[in-house]
This record gives structure tokens, sequence and C-alpha cells, in this order.
């Protein structure tokens, strides 16, 4: 008998969280209603007039939530990714709108005017007790120039072109070769919806996943004897959607901009490039836009959404710590900046089990569950990444 794979109770004992780092519409204020200063009293109800012209003033609808340190009595758990037409961007602390003055409405005003279309969300009411800040996303809805959106259907039907008939092949070898090692998917949302309509999957990630799957051309049977196609025209056209959807970004975005820095490198070329150090700082700053530093545990977002933040968040930092100790930079994210708690296994093994989901056809046997050696590499990465961190510190 062979050695036994290790059990992924195991790991989760092994890897608790010991780090020594730090670890909803449109705002706008109506008249003063005495229901504001007693909660006895009923809260008004305000009737949803709509406006045809740009220029008119919006109207308000009043719904209940929960106020500054009250907790919404059913609440509701909504993922921020998934939103239809709309994309979630997070209001740091030093963002315009005060943290604490948005948890302090008992109401989301949401704002119905006809030419915008924003709304704040509380994914966290904060904690007045250890210090913890609310924490909201603006909710605005998905609506770019014509010639942006002309530019991702290009990239897009360039990318499956190009791809052709090999695009399922390369997908079984993405999740055979790169997602093993660098875990940055959520393995059954993508599969699923790969096998449901694969274009309505970012252009950009889907672009990087091929490409990425084209180093491993020669593992496969059925390919290695006849001629790759070209990985740099491939990635070519992930990046020029990518820079597009980088204007409302999401978490498909930032998995885009982790997986295109791994392009193999032109004969003529070098992995010490300045682009990949400016690659790397563009995949830090979408991470932060996305509010991936703030611990999202508590947060009323659906568990496997936790999961892949936090995942995404440390392949961020260690991207960032690698890249900087290569390149002789200034690391951009600080120890001292961020609260996202440690990985554990069960984040990692989240989502990773299609055996018994439509989409298993689209990946080998030995790839439809959780890859536990190459989950611990990834948690062994993050672990170096953070003594690599203190040697910048010095450095």
């Amino acid at each position: 008998r062979g050695p036994q794979e290790p059990s992924i109770t195991a790991y989760q004992e092994s890897y608790t969280s010991d780090s020594v780092f730090a670890n909803q519409g449109h705002l706008v204020l109506p008249p003063l209603h005495p229901s504001l200063l007693d909660p006895d009293i009923p809260s008004p109800t305000i009737k949803q007039r709509s406006y045809q012209a740009a220029n008119q003033y919006p109207s308000f609808q009043l719904s209940p939530t929960s106020g500054l340190g009250h907790q919404a009595a059913a609440e509701k758990i909504e993922s921020l990714e998934t939103l239809q037409d709309q994309t979630a961007h997070f209001l740091g602390l030093a963002s315009e709108q005060d943290t604490y003055l948005l948890s302090s409405f008992r109401s989301n005003i949401l704002n119905e005017t006809s030419y915008i279309d924003t709304k704040i969300r509380q994914v966290y009411p904060g904690n007045q007790l250890t210090g913890q800040p609310p924490l909201h996303f603006t909710i605005i809805s998905n609506k770019f120039p014509e010639h942006d959106q002309r530019a991702k259907d290009r990239a897009s039907d360039c990318i499956e072109s190009y791809a052709g008939v090999y695009s399922e092949t390369l997908i079984r070898l993405y999740f055979r070769f790169v997602h093993p090692k660098f875990p940055v998917l959520s393995k059954a949302r993508f599969l699923t919806q790969y096998a449901e309509n694969r274009l309505k999957i970012s252009p950009a990630l889907r672009g990087a996943v091929y490409g990425l799957a084209i180093a491993f051309w020669e593992r496969d049977d059925a390919l290695k004897d006849s001629f790759p196609i070209d990985q740099a025209k491939l990635l070519d056209y992930a990046r020029s959607s990518l820079d597009k959807e980088l204007d409302s970004p999401k978490l498909a975005t930032l998995q885009a901009c982790l997986l295109v820095l791994h392009e193999q490198p032109q004969p003529t070329g070098t992995t010490e490039s300045p682009r990949v150090w400016a690659l790397a700082c563009q995949a830090t700053a979408c991470a932060q836009s996305l509010g991936l530093y703030r611990d999202p545990t508590q947060w009323t977002i659906e568990h496997w959404e936790k999961g892949l933040r936090k995942k995404l968040w440390w392949a961020t930092y260690f991207t960032d710590k690698f890249s900087s100790i290569c390149h002789g930079n200034p690391s951009h994210i600080l120890d001292g900046d961020f609260d996202t708690s440690d990985l554990v296994m069960e984040d990692l093994s989240s989502d990773e089990d299609v055996t018994f989901l439509p989409c298993w056809h689209l990946v080998e046997d030995h790839d439809r569950k959780l890859n536990t050696h190459g989950a611990l590499h990834f948690l062994e990465t993050v672990k170096l990444a953070k003594l690599l961190s203190g040697v910048l510190k010095h450095s």
C-alpha cells in the first residue's frame, strides 16, 4: 500500500490561526421624523416615484435595516460577487462617507433616480467592545461606456475563437496542474458557470485560465502531437479585457490579475521584468479596492465567499512579498494594514468537490475533490511570505 492521503481534519488542527500579524439606497438625509428619536413610533413609508428626465430630483423608499449597535431581526445573507448587473465597491475608513454615520441609520434610503443607481450595504455592524468599525459597500449599477463594452465583447470573442476546440481540454489541464498549487478560483462555481454558459465568466479570467493551461500542452495525450497555440497572444486578449474590467472590479477581476502574472517569459524575456512588478502592484490595488484586507468572518455574506475572499487576500499577500523581494522594491502591503484572519484548510476545501455536480465531466476523476497536498503547499507558501515580510522590513 502506498502512503495514505493526509486528512483535512489533521491539517485543520495544524493550521489554526496563530499568526503574529494583525489579523443598503443612496444616502440622502430626509426630514427628521419622530421615529428617528423614539423607536416605539412607527417609521414612515415614503412612496416611490419615477422620474424619466435626468435632471429630476430622486425619490426615496425607506426599508428596515439594522442601526448602530442593533442586529436586524432576520439577517439577510447575500453575496457581493453575484449581484446582477451591479458591482460592490468597498468603502474604506478613509473614504468620504463616514462609516459610523452610515451605520447609525435605522433604514436604507434608496435612490431611484433614472441616471444613477447606487445603494449602501452594511456587511458588518462593528463591535464597540473590540473597537472594530462597521463596514459598508457601495452597490453601483454596471453602466459602462459603449466603447468599453465593445472592447470586452471583442476580447471575449477573440479568446473563445483562439482557444477554439481546445477550450475544454485547457480547462482540464488548468485544474490538473495550476489550480492545486495556486487555488485562487472557486472550483465548483467556476466549472458550474462554465458548463452553463462560459460567456458569463469574465473574459479576462477565461483568457487567463486558458493561457496558463497552455504551458502544460504536452502533458495531454490528445494535444502533445499538435503544435500549441500561442500563450502570449491569448493572454494579450485577456489583459485587454482586464484593463476595462478594472473600472468595476469583482473577485473574478482579481483572479485574472493574479493569474496573468504567471505568463511564461519569452525566450529573450525574464521573469524579473518591470512589467511583472507593475502587474503585482495592480493586483494589490485591486484586492484593496475589494476590501479583502478586512476579515470577512463575521460578515453577512455567503460562506463560500468568505473563504474565497480569504484565499484571494493571502494569494495577493504572498504575490506582493515575493515580487517585492524579487525586484528589490518596497512591499505595498504592511502587516499592520489588514486584519484578514489566517487561512485554514476549511477555507481551501470550500467549493472544491464537484463529484456530484453537472460540471463533473470537465475535470479528471482525481481532480474532482480537494488536492490536500496542493492545499498544504499553498498554506506553506503563505507562511514563507510572512517570514519574507520580516526580511523586507529590515532590508
